[in-house]
C-alpha cells in the first residue's frame, strides 16, 4: 500500500497537481492510459515489421545480385516492396505523433516517474 501512495504522490508532483484534484480526473487518465497502451503497441508491431522487412529485403537483393536476375523481371516485386515499407513508415509515424496528442498526461508521467 506504501507503494501505491508513492506512485500516487509522484504522478500528483509531475502533473503539478494535488492527489485529490489527481483522483477527479482519474477517468481521464484512464482513457488516456489506455489510448496509449493500443498506440504503443501498433509502435511496437510497426516498428518490429519494419525490421523484419528491412532483413527479408536485404535478402531478397543480395540473392537477386548473386543470381543476376535484371530489375525488369522483378519491376513489380520492387513497387510492392516498396509501397509496403512506405505503409509501413507511415503508420509508424501516425501512431507516435497520435500518441503525443492522445495521451500527454501519460507520456510526462512515464518521462517524470522513470
Amino acid at each position: 500500500m506504501k507503494e501505491f501512495k508513492e506512485i500516487v504522490d509522484g504522478v500528483a508532483h509531475s502533473l503539478n497537481m494535488t492527489v485529490d484534484s489527481l483522483i477527479k480526473i482519474y477517468p481521464q487518465l484512464r482513457t488516456e492510459y489506455s489510448w496509449y497502451y493500443v498506440l504503443d503497441k501498433i509502435n511496437d508491431i510497426s516498428e518490429n515489421c519494419l525490421l523484419t522487412f528491412g532483413v527479408i529485403m536485404l535478402f531478397a537483393c543480395a540473392y537477386i545480385f548473386i543470381e543476376g536476375y535484371s530489375a525488369e523481371k522483378n519491376k513489380t516485386y520492387i513497387k510492392i516492396a516498396i509501397c509496403i515499407f512506405v505503409l509501413m513508415v507511415i503508420i509508424y509515424i501516425v501512431s507516435f505523433v497520435v500518441q503525443g496528442f492522445m495521451c500527454p498526461d501519460i507520456l510526462i508521467i512515464e518521462k517524470f516517474i522513470k
